[in-house]
């Protein structure tokens, strides 16, 4: 990728070439801040931003391999038992710490999922069925993200993640997503699955203890996506229809109410999402 077809992506995030990549995503983030009402121009700088990001990582240069250990020279035929003994004991105490290493694993993963919260929806409709769901999946090295997958930084209180574009906002319904009884905060992606393609509409940060209506929810098929910000357990729901019908006094709305509670006992439609997917997930 030559730098003059990256001169346009510069300019569109009002950057210098030689600009590092802390300040190209801070120019970023305060230029989708500025225009978050614009979605053609939210847009615009969200794939300037991508582009130059591959761009980086393209151009990133390999760190150097690490010097080979030199082999020691052995003529002696003691020396070579007492290095096969010395080799010997390092295998088994290796081969004890695996043991010990998957017993901890079993253990952790038993407790990340007692401790995880489940997906429960409330219909308020009657031909909107009531499903039930839980997602799992535990890493053993987690740090919690302190910013979307598009750079920007996660709301101080449970709001939409700043420089994303609502998407599907032209309904009357409503999804209301209740956190209130957990006290980990969640990073929830509601995903459109009309016309082949999955795509996320709404980016919600939902913190512990709070709830979250989405409104002017257009008709169609969607699930949720969510990750646990404490735990860094990634799940899905099961797949769901939002209807509306014109009746004599106006129109007859979907509204769900989606309630996260701390599991209790089994694991019911269980669908796991790893991190790199839920973050490389595509956005309207």
């Amino acid at each position: 990728m030559h730098m003059k077809n990256l001169s346009s992506h510069y300019e569109t995030l009002n950057v210098s070439k030689d600009a590092s990549q802390d300040e190209i995503r801070a120019s970023y983030v305060s230029l989708c801040k500025m225009f978050h009402s614009d979605a053609t121009m939210v847009a615009e700088l969200s794939r300037s931003f991508e582009i130059l990001k591959a761009a980086a990582v393209e151009t990133e240069t390999l760190p150097e391999l690490p010097a080979l250990p030199e082999i020691p020279v052995v003529t002696n035929i003691s020396e070579i038992l007492e290095m096969k003994r010395r080799q010997r004991e390092e295998q088994d105490r290796e081969a004890s710490r695996g043991s010990s290493l998957k017993v901890a694993a079993m253990i952790a993963l038993v407790v990340g999922i007692s401790a995880f919260g489940i997906f429960s929806y409330k219909n308020t409709l009657s031909r909107i069925k009531v499903l039930d769901v839980e997602g799992i999946i535990a890493k053993t090295t987690y740090v919690r993200p302190l910013t979307a997958p598009n750079g920007s930084a996660f709301p101080e209180t449970t709001s939409y993640v700043s420089c994303y574009a609502l998407g599907k906002n032209d309904g009357n319904s409503s999804l209301l997503v209740n956190n209130t009884k957990n006290d980990h905060d969640v990073y929830l992606k509601l995903i459109s699955l009309d016309n082949n393609k999955s795509a996320a509409v709404r980016h919600v940060l939902i913190k512990g203890k709070t709830d979250f209506k989405i409104e002017n929810l257009a008709t169609g098929n969607y699930e949720i996506q969510y990750m646990d910000l404490v735990a860094g357990l990634v799940g899905r729901s099961i797949i769901f229809s939002v209807e509306e019908s014109k009746t004599e006094t106006g129109i007859k709305a979907t509204n769900l109410v989606v309630n996260l509670r701390t599991a209790i006992s089994g694991v019911l439609n269980v669908e796991n999402v790893s991190i790199a997917e839920f973050n490389s997930l595509a956005s309207l």
